[in-house]
């Protein structure tokens, strides 16, 4: 039998006038067992604001969480790392300066 897959879920956390009724975790971790098709909850933390994209490292041990909060400036990338004892932690916090990484002035 093979070790389960990791499912990586962003759900919206708070609102906005795009994201009326956002009243999800944030961001959410869990198993998948292709054979039974169980699903269990490994781990969520709320502590991301409006994870709208997740990028997910291919051995499924950190995760970046790119959060859209509609009164902000700019978005913000938070990193995260991940073990499949159940167990997460915060890393790191980036402001994500699309102006000035485009180019724009």
């Amino acid at each position: 039998m093979q070790d389960a897959c990791l499912v990586f879920v962003g759900s919206l956390n708070r609102e906005g006038p795009y994201f009326q009724g956002a009243r999800g975790v944030g961001l959410g971790v869990y198993s998948f067992d292709e054979e039974t098709l169980e699903t269990r909850k490994l781990a969520e933390t709320g502590d991301v604001d409006n994870p709208t994209f997740l990028s997910v490292t291919l051995d499924g041990s950190h995760v970046y969480a790119n959060s859209e909060v509609f009164t902000w400036r700019e978005g913000v990338v938070s990193a995260y790392r991940f073990d499949r004892q159940n167990r997460h932690a915060f890393l790191h916090q980036q402001a994500a300066d699309a102006w000035q990484h485009h180019g724009a002035q």
